[in-house]
C-alpha cells in the first residue's frame, strides 16, 4: 500500500502552485518514518538540478532560499517510488515547451524521476475530453530519468496529472504532491493557451460554410476552414471573456443554420472553444461523449408512508438504472437551504444540477439572483398549485426578467387547477417572448393533452415537458410542435423507489396504464432518431447550456478557494475576467 505523504511539506511557487517536496531536516523535527513502499531521504526533497550558482550544466533558474538539491545517493529500490527524485515544475521552460502556447502549438511535457526508479509513467490529461497516454523515456541527465509526452494543440486549457508505476507501487502526482488517492481535479497542473478570442468547430455539408458573428450593430462574415471530413473551424472570433452570438451561412447555396426556434447560437463568456452539432452548442467534442437522456424534472425525494421526505438516494439509484445520464433537480424550501443542500447534493452527484424553486409571494429577485450568479443553479422553477398563486400573476414578471438576464429557462408546473392552467402559462409567455418557458407535465391530470398542445403551438418560447404523459401524446406533440419544443422529464422520485415501476394514469382512450420505462422504450422505437435525441437530451443541453467538462464548476485555477464558476478573476491578477484578455494567465494582464 502507498501511504499519502502529508500535505504540510509541499511548497507552491510563483503564480502556478507546483510540485515541491521538502523534508524538514533543517528544522530538526522529524515527521516520523515513511512507509516502506515510498523511499525518501532525510534531506530537502526538491531536486533543482543546481548544485551551486555557478553550475553551468542546467538552464534552470536558482530556486528560492531553503530549497536545495536532492541529497539521496542510494540506488532506487523496487516497488518504491522515490519521491526524492520526482520533479515537474511547469513554470520552468525545461519542463514545458511553451509557457503559454498558441492555440496551434503543441506542448511537450517532461517529468524527472530518480535514475532507474519507476517502470512506467502515464499522463492523464483533459483538453475537452479525457485522455491517458504512456510517456516515453526520453533519456537521462544529471538529475535522473526524463519522461516526455507531446500534447496536441488546443484552444482551451489542458489540465493534467502524472501516474507513476514502480512494480506494485503506484501513485499520482499533481500540484498537491504524490498520493495514492485520486487527486482532486482542481489541483491538477494546467497549461493555458494564449487566447484573445474564441474558436468554433462545426460539422456541416455546406459547400462554402461561413460563420456570421453578431457584433451588436450587425454581422461580420468569416470563412470556416476545413479540418477533416465534414468538420470545419474558425478561430479568432470575438473576444476572450465575452459572449459570442452567431449563425452559419452557406456562401454557395445561401442556406442558413440557426438554432431551433431561430436567432443566434450563443457561446458563454468563459468558453474559448465550442462545438456546434445538431443545432446544439457543446463545450467538448460531442463525438467524445456517451449521450443519453437528461431528466429535467426530478426531486431528491423518497416516499415513506405516503409522505414525501427529503432523500436523494432513490433518485441517484433509479435514474442511472434507466440510462439517464444527467438531471435537473429542485426542492421547496428557503433559498438558503436550497443553496446549501443542493450544492452539497451536486458535489456528491456531479451529473445533477439544481433549479431555484421560487415562491413568488415570499421570495425576492434580490435574494434569488445570487443563486443564478454562481452558475450552479440553471434556471427557475414555479409551482402555482402549491404556491396558491396564478402562473400569470404580476409577481411573476420580475422573476421572468431575471431569468432573461441570465439566459436561463423558467419551469412552471401546469395542471387542471385554475392557478396552473396552460392558458395562464401561455399568457405569461406572451408577456416575456424572449424567455424560454417549460410547461411541466403539459397539464397534469388531463388525460387528453391535445388542448394544452394546441394552446402552446403558436407560442414559440414554450416547451412541452412530458412527465406523466403516454407515448402517443408525446408523438402528437412531436408532430404539432416539432421535437425541438418537447423535452424529457419524469418527476422522479415523488414515488420513491417505486417511481419507475408505478403504473400511471390511462392514455386518452383509457386503453391501458403505462410506466415511464415503457414510454421511453416506445418513443425510442417509434420516433425518428433525431426527434428522440431532441426530446431526450439535445433540448436540455440547449436550454440549460449543459456543460460536459469534468471540472466545469469545480476547478480553482488560481488556488484562491473560489471555484472558477464563482470566481470573477480566475487567475487572481486583479483584472475581472470579463475585461481580462488572458483570464487564465496571471502573467499576461
Amino acid at each position: 500500500m502507498i501511504t499519502v505523504i502529508p500535505k504540510s511539506p509541499y511548497i507552491k511557487l510563483a503564480f502556478i502552485a507546483f510540485l515541491t517536496f521538502i523534508w524538514c531536516a533543517c528544522s530538526g523535527e522529524g515527521a516520523g518514518p515513511l512507509p516502506a513502499d515510498i523511499g525518501i531521504a532525510d534531506a530537502p526533497l526538491h531536486d533543482s538540478g543546481i548544485l551551486d550558482a555557478a553550475d553551468p550544466t542546467t538552464d534552470l533558474p536558482m530556486l528560492p532560499d531553503g530549497i536545495g538539491p536532492c541529497a539521496s545517493s542510494t540506488p532506487a529500490l523496487p516497488d518504491h517510488i522515490e519521491a526524492c527524485g520526482v520533479l515537474h515544475l511547469p513554470d520552468f521552460s525545461f519542463y514545458l515547451s511553451a509557457q503559454q502556447p498558441k492555440t496551434t502549438e503543441t506542448i511537450a511535457i517532461r517529468l524527472h524521476t530518480k535514475l532507474n526508479d519507476v517502470q512506467k509513467v502515464k499522463l492523464r490529461y483533459w483538453d475537452g475530453s479525457e485522455h491517458e497516454e504512456t510517456m516515453s523515456k526520453a533519456g537521462s541527465d544529471d538529475k535522473g530519468d526524463v519522461y516526455l509526452l507531446e500534447l496536441p494543440a488546443t484552444a482551451r486549457p489542458t489540465y493534467y496529472r502524472f501516474v507513476l508505476i514502480d512494480g506494485t507501487a503506484t501513485a499520482q502526482l499533481n500540484r498537491e504532491g504524490l498520493t495514492e488517492q485520486t487527486p482532486q481535479a482542481k489541483d491538477d497542473f494546467f497549461v493555458s493557451p494564449k487566447l484573445s478570442a474564441k474558436t468554433i468547430r462545426y460539422r456541416t455539408n455546406f459547400a462554402k460554410p461561413e460563420i456570421r458573428v453578431n457584433s451588436g450593430t450587425g454581422y461580420t462574415s468569416h470563412p470556416l476552414v476545413h479540418a477533416e471530413g465534414e468538420m470545419y473551424s474558425a478561430e479568432g472570433l470575438g473576444q476572450a471573456g465575452q459572449p459570442l452570438l452567431f449563425y452559419f451561412h452557406d456562401g454557395a447555396s445561401g442556406a442558413e443554420d440557426h438554432p431551433p426556434g431561430g436567432g443566434d447560437y450563443y457561446v458563454e463568456p468563459d468558453l474559448g472553444e465550442a462545438w456546434v452539432h445538431k443545432g446544439t452548442v457543446f463545450d467538448v467534442a460531442p463525438e467524445t461523449l456517451s449521450l443519453g437522456p437528461i431528466d429535467i424534472h426530478t426531486h431528491p425525494y423518497n416516499k415513506v408512508n405516503d409522505q414525501l421526505v427529503i432523500d436523494g438516494k432513490p433518485m441517484t439509484t433509479l435514474l442511472p438504472a434507466q440510462g439517464i445520464v444527467g438531471a435537473l433537480t429542485m426542492m421547496p424550501s428557503s433559498l438558503t437551504t436550497q443553496q446549501s443542500e443542493l450544492d452539497m447534493f451536486h458535489q456528491a452527484n456531479r451529473w445533477v444540477l439544481p433549479l431555484v424553486w421560487v415562491e413568488p409571494k415570499s421570495h425576492s429577485v434580490a435574494a434569488v439572483e445570487p443563486l443564478l450568479e454562481g452558475g450552479l443553479f440553471r434556471g427557475l422553477k414555479f409551482h402555482p398549485t402549491i404556491s396558491a398563486y396564478p402562473a400569470d400573476g404580476a409577481l411573476m414578471d420580475p422573476f421572468l426578467k431575471l431569468a432573461g438576464k441570465y439566459r436561463l429557462p423558467v419551469s412552471i408546473h401546469s395542471a387542471t387547477d385554475d392557478n396552473a392552467t396552460p392558458a395562464r402559462i401561455v399568457a405569461l409567455a406572451k408577456r416575456h417572448p424572449t424567455v424560454s418557458i417549460i410547461m411541466f407535465h403539459t397539464e397534469l391530470g388531463a388525460h387528453n393533452k391535445s388542448p394544452a398542445i394546441g394552446l402552446i403551438k403558436d407560442v414559440p418560447n414554450i416547451y412541452a415537458e412530458t412527465s406523466w404523459t403516454n407515448h402517443e401524446s408525446v408523438l402528437e406533440a412531436f408532430n404539432a410542435l416539432d421535437s425541438s419544443r418537447t423535452i424529457f422529464g419524469t418527476d422522479a422520485t415523488v414515488d420513491g423507489y417505486d417511481h419507475f415501476s408505478k403504473k400511471s394514469i390511462p392514455n386518452p382512450n383509457g386503453e391501458y396504464v403505462y410506466t415511464i420505462p415503457q414510454v421511453m422504450a416506445e418513443l425510442k422505437k417509434q420516433a425518428h432518431p433525431d426527434a428522440y435525441a431532441n426530446w431526450a437530451y439535445l433540448n436540455a443541453i440547449r436550454l440549460y447550456r449543459w456543460r460536459f467538462r469534468p471540472d466545469a464548476d469545480i476547478h480553482d485555477t488560481d488556488g484562491d478557494g473560489l471555484t472558477d464558476v464563482n470566481d470573477a478573476d480566475d487567475d487572481n491578477d486583479g483584472i475581472n475576467d470579463t475585461s481580462d484578455p488572458n483570464p487564465l494567465d496571471p502573467s499576461q494582464p
